[in-house]
């Protein structure tokens, strides 16, 4: 009730007090630009604001912190203008992930086909790819990403271990649980690639945020807050791909492909690695952050343990197979003779 009624009185009756949005591809980068409806330049013109200029690092208390991230976290009066429509933007982003929980069909057929903002899924992974963007604007795109394509129908989850199995000389029934398209998820676009490059941008970019800016290999040297945020939400983007049967081919059989899993494997020790470093109590909030991360990441290793379990079962279901084959072979044979006699 309280989705439907923000998507009516503030999506669909009052959407000119939203940020708008556009990307233009200038100098060999993408720029993402903002505008708050009713704010204006110095030329009388609409104002807009490249957000890659808040991608700069600044040194607070003594430690490097992202200033895209100490702009959402610091007091309002500390901050400009554009800084304070730069936060607001970042908190109707997330807003807007919060509308579509439950997989809201009314709020994503209003959201994902706004003209003034960037939720196409082309433009989601464009902003997602995009380095001259700054991480906590990625993330919060990476969770509107998961939010608006991926946790949509048909997406469901798989049994992390599937303790039943069908003869594999049994031909599959059609199942009566497909979903049939109603009429407001026929209007809200879709993904069309089957997120394989959804996918290869996961295996490719998760290992470069588990790393410190320098030669470590750990996060445990001053993370700042936007790449803990983007870590975050690209390892719970990633949790949920599993879930639903992403990242394997031919899963439940004994020629299973596990070759990405093993990638994410590896990310996943990376982010658990505490093996160079005293860990020390502290308050900062980017330590809190990084807890949190590694509750992520435990529970994604979970997953893979649990993928381990079931090729066991893939395995022993396919000796069973074997054994009867060739007791039917046998018995078979045996008929033959007999009948011969």
């Amino acid at each position: 009730a309280n989705q439907a009624l923000i998507v009516n009185l503030l999506l669909q009756k009052n959407a000119d007090l939203l940020p708008q949005m556009r990307l233009e591809h200038t100098g060999g980068r993408v720029r993402l630009g903002i505008h708050v409806p009713g704010t204006m330049d110095a030329n009388n013109q609409p104002f807009w604001i490249d957000v890659a200029k808040y991608k700069d690092v600044i040194i607070r208390g003594g430690y490097p912190q992202d200033l895209a991230g100490y702009i959402l976290t610091a007091a309002p009066v500390a901050l400009d203008d554009q800084q304070k429509l730069f936060r607001y933007f970042i908190r109707c982003t997330n807003m807007f992930g919060k509308l579509v929980f439950g997989r809201n069909q009314q709020a994503l057929g209003v959201l994902l086909n706004a003209d003034t903002m960037c939720f196409k899924y082309n433009e989601i992974l464009t902003i997602m790819r995009e380095p001259s963007i700054p991480a906590l604007v990625r993330a919060r795109f990476t969770a509107l990403m998961m939010n608006f394509y991926v946790d949509r129908d048909p997406q469901s989850s798989s049994p992390q271990v599937l303790y039943t199995r069908a003869w594999s000389k049994v031909p599959p029934e059609e199942s009566d649980l497909q979903p049939v398209a109603t009429s407001s998820q026929a209007i809200a676009p879709v993904c069309e690639t089957g997120f394989t490059d959804l996918l290869e941008y996961l295996l490719e970019e998760l290992p470069r945020l588990g790393a410190d800016e320098g030669t470590a290999k750990t996060l445990n040297t001053q993370p700042t807050f936007g790449q803990l945020e983007l870590l975050t939400a690209g390892l719970t983007l990633t949790d949920l791909l599993v879930d639903f049967g992403f990242f394997l081919q031919d899963r439940n059989t004994v020629t299973v492909d596990y070759s990405k899993i093993k990638q994410l494997s590896t990310v996943v020790f990376q982010i658990l690695d505490t093996s160079d470093v005293a860990p020390k109590p502290s308050k900062k909030k980017e330590s809190v952050m990084l807890a949190e991360l590694r509750t992520i990441a435990l529970r994604l290793l979970l997953r893979f343990f649990n993928l381990r379990a079931d090729y066991r079962l893939s395995l022993a279901t396919a000796s069973w197979e074997a054994i009867f084959a060739a007791l039917f072979a046998s018995e078979a044979e045996g008929r033959k003779k007999f009948l011969k006699m």
